[in-house]
């Protein structure tokens, strides 16, 4: 019973001091704070003192359009001697007004004016009245050459096409077409007349997946920008014979979306083609 008695005297010391600690806590927080708000106040007032000045020197300040600022001429011993200088009536004015002399028109005049407007009954009259204003120029769109004809339409039958994307010609005139999303290459005449056709979605050699760019060597050689497949493949004139050149990557010798290819004769080089490439963000001699 003892030890529990001083237990319960502990725990009431114990209390009695963190309740001093607590108030001396309060006052701390309660002088920080009234520090605080003066400081507030202090500040307020100052910017209400800029405040107020900023305004008063705004409204002293002249300003260009008030009535200070503008010159007062001195008056002439003439006005002074009346507030208000005499009337001048309108015969006045006019006698002392010198009458305006119609410019005549002269030999150079007319040299400058069109030649549709130097006709006998309009001689006489001011340059000004006789220079008409000439109609704006109208395209004459009867001399634009338009389509003769147009073939194919949409699918996947031999005359037609699903999205075709690039074309070239050969030596023979014919057109060979890349038949993007039908996956094959095609030969028409110019005249639409279908020749012959190679490929199917894939990516064996022969096979395509999206194709987008092709071009005709001078030696008749087919190449074909093999885009989906990141690769070239080139073939004869005849579209027999298939190879390929390149795979996916971005080394040298490697492709990414190929999108345009061209032959190129560089003297140093020699015969090679010219390759862009989409993803890759480059163009790659091959």
């Amino acid at each position: 019973m003892d030890a529990l008695r001083e237990r319960v005297s502990t725990i009431d010391t114990n209390l009695s001091a963190h309740s001093s600690t607590l108030t001396s806590l309060n006052s701390t927080v309660n002088s920080r704070s009234a520090a605080v708000d003066l400081r507030i106040a202090a500040l307020e007032s100052h910017v209400s003192r800029q405040l107020s000045s900023t305004s008063t020197e705004r409204l002293e300040a002249p300003t260009s359009h008030s009535r200070d600022s503008i010159p007062q001429s001195t008056p002439s011993p003439r006005s002074a001697s009346s507030a208000t200088p005499p009337m001048m009536s309108s015969s006045a004015f006019s006698a002392q007004t010198p009458a305006r002399v119609p410019r005549q028109e002269t030999a150079s005049d007319q040299s400058t004016l069109p030649r549709s407007t130097l006709s006998p009954s309009v001689s006489a009259a001011p340059a000004a009245a006789v220079v008409a204003e000439s109609p704006p120029r109208k395209r004459d769109y009867t001399q634009i050459r338009k389509s003769r004809y147009s073939f194919g339409s949409e699918g996947s039958g031999r005359d037609q096409f699903n999205r075709p994307w690039g074309l070239a010609s050969n030596k023979a005139g014919d057109l060979i077409i890349c038949d993007s999303f039908n996956h094959r290459i095609k030969i028409h005449g110019v005249d639409g007349q279908f020749k012959k056709m190679t490929g199917r979605e894939g990516t064996n050699c022969g096979e395509f997946c999206c194709p987008t760019t092709v071009h005709v060597t001078d030696d008749e050689r087919v190449i074909i920008a093999d885009s989906n497949n990141h690769r070239l493949q080139i073939t004869d004139k005849d579209l027999s014979e298939l190879s390929t050149i390149g795979r996916h990557g971005s080394g040298i010798g490697e492709f990414d979306w190929p999108s345009g290819v061209v032959q190129v004769n560089h003297s140093a080089l020699g015969q090679c083609f010219a390759v862009t490439e989409y993803h890759n963000h480059r163009v790659q001699p091959e």
